[in-house]
């Protein structure tokens, strides 16, 4: 009976499907209220692009244990930079680098567009806007934590508040003029909303194409990104990343 006991662990400590001498999960924060590409589901699952993307490249081609964890995205950002959590997917700022480093492979890449209430009275002008200095006199809204609107809109009229619900009720009610956002959001979020007749995207308008990057917290132990930058790229060739995106379109 001893030795059964002994070659029974000695099989557990060698066995391929143990995990016993895996590393710690890689600890990934996301905004809690972004979907399609982050959310938390009424079970209190994370769910989105994002996390089918990481699943499919760091979980299964990487085979590192993942934790996905969601929060506000002012306080999602703040964990990355004390390092309580390892990493995160979001827009490169000035402000980003100073606590993450980035993949160079961007994880997707959205396109970012204005919207703004359909019978709004500038729509015709809205629509025939060439930068950002053409509406700078206008109100724009959006919500804590936005990055992208604290470098490229601080010479304008912004009110942040507390969610994407929030934003797209108030541009519905006519409380502000504009809204900057990646266009697979805001649509999504929209029709969740039934809020798709009243609010629209300014047609012929994109303001930039934003790319998502892996964002890894200079207070991590991991070194991962040139790893996870040749399996994101192979995704990518392999037309899996496409199918991944299809049931979010």
């Amino acid at each position: 009976m001893k030795y059964l006991w002994i070659a029974a662990i000695i099989y557990i400590a060698f066995s391929p499907n143990t995990r016993a001498d895996d590393p710690a999960p890689l600890r990934v924060v996301y905004f809690d209220n972004y979907a399609p590409y982050s959310w938390r589901d009424d079970g209190g699952k994370m769910r989105g692009v994002f996390v089918d993307i990481l699943d499919k490249v760091i979980a299964e081609r990487m085979q590192l244990p993942l934790e996905h964890v969601g929060f506000p995205w002012a306080r999602a950002q703040q964990y990355v930079r004390t390092g309580e959590y390892d990493a995160m997917i979001a827009p490169v700022t000035i402000e980003r680098e100073e606590y993450a480093n980035r993949s160079a492979e961007p994880v997707l890449t959205g396109r970012m567009a204005i919207f703004t209430g359909a019978q709004h009275p500038q729509l015709r002008r809205f629509e025939t806007m060439r930068s950002l200095d053409d509406i700078k006199s206008f109100d724009f809204v959006t919500q804590l934590g936005d990055g992208w609107a604290r470098e490229n809109l601080s010479a304008m009229n912004v009110q942040y508040v507390t969610d994407l619900d929030t934003v797209l009720k108030m541009l519905s009610l006519g409380r502000a003029d504009l809204f900057a956002e990646a266009s697979l959001v805001a649509r999504w979020n929209l029709r969740n909303l039934n809020l798709s007749e009243k609010i629209t995207e300014v047609e012929g308008v994109t303001i930039e194409e934003t790319p998502y990057h892996l964002m890894l917290s200079k207070k991590s132990s991991r070194q991962l990104l040139a790893e996870f930058d040749r399996h994101m790229r192979e995704l990518k060739q392999s037309g899996e990343f496409e199918l991944l995106l299809q049931k979010y379109k």
